[in-house]
């Protein structure tokens, strides 16, 4: 019977067993050729095992009383330096904490007093004199409506001296208040309408006589809102240290953005005076800017 051919595969199978005869054997991974042939053959495969010596433990002496003595004082020691550190130095650092606060609050207040004299303007109208705040850049100021004489365009100077004549006015018997439009050119310094009203036990700032030799700076909190008769937009009402020099001024809130203007101070409410929110600016500005 003639020999059948050898398949190329089988070849290739012949010549690698006889260059090596282990090469289609199954080695588990990470043992090597020789254990593995050892296992395979039955001889014992040794595994070198090392001994770990351990120290003995330690045996604490027993202390004399002389030392003792000496640990017991130690600690007592540390108990009353600690002591001390509290009773001492944690008044000091609370002390020191409150000038802190007291010079930030201060840096706070004159930072609002230059702020507001770069914005402030002279109203002229005839032979009455006022002042008025810009509250945004589009040149809006607000005075008070007594300083505005009906049918007149009054004149204003300036922070930096410049006199210019208000192109629109609006006024408001109810709360007293007047708006002077300015078209101006160029970008007017202004106070930045706050993105939200105050709300209620927030606490803000009120820079009074504006005029006047003196800066008045005191600190109120909000004490909630209310109407006013003949009046359809809300006000709020702040108590603190509030003088009638108040009237017309900014409130400022802790970002030295503006939250309202006074219009008012209470005589029957010593300390509070009544504001005319941010928001309500906000709504004039996008009405006014629409109509033009």
């Amino acid at each position: 019977m003639p020999k059948s051919k050898e398949s190329r595969a089988e070849k290739i199978r012949r010549q690698l067993l006889e260059q090596s005869p282990y090469w289609n054997q199954e080695i588990p991974w990470g043992e090597s050729y020789e254990e593995h042939q050892r296992k395979q053959n039955g001889a014992p495969f040794e595994v070198e095992v090392q001994e770990i010596e351990y120290a003995p433990p330690v045996e604490e002496k027993d202390l004399s009383p002389r030392q003792r003595k000496l640990r017991l004082v130690s600690i007592l020691a540390a108990i009353v330096v600690l002591f001390l550190a509290v009773i001492i130095i944690l008044p000091m650092t609370n002390h020191q904490l409150a000038r802190i606060m007291a010079n930030s609050e201060s840096a706070l207040e004159e930072e609002m007093v230059q702020m507001q004299k770069a914005v402030l303007a002279e109203v002229q109208c005839g032979d009455t004199h006022a002042y008025a705040v810009n509250v945004d850049d589009s040149g809006l100021y607000v005075c008070d409506a007594a300083a505005i004489r009906e049918g007149e365009m009054p004149e204003l100077i300036l922070a930096d001296g410049t006199v210019c004549q208000a192109a629109a006015v609006d006024l408001y018997e109810k709360p007293g208040l007047a708006l002077l439009w300015l078209d101006a050119e160029g970008e007017l310094p202004a106070l930045k309408l706050a993105s939200r009203d105050a709300y209620r036990e927030e606490k803000v700032y009120l820079i009074g006589d504006p005029l006047g030799e003196g800066w008045t700076v005191c600190q109120a909190v909000l004490e909630g809102g209310g109407s006013l008769a003949g009046w359809d937009g809300k006000i709020s009402y702040v108590k603190g240290a509030v003088s009638s020099a108040h009237r017309c001024c900014p409130v400022y809130k802790d970002d030295g953005t503006l939250a309202g203007i006074v219009f008012a101070v209470l005589t029957d409410k010593e300390g509070t005076a009544a504001i005319i929110p941010a928001s309500w600016f906000r709504e004039c500005i996008y009405a006014h800017e629409h109509q033009s």
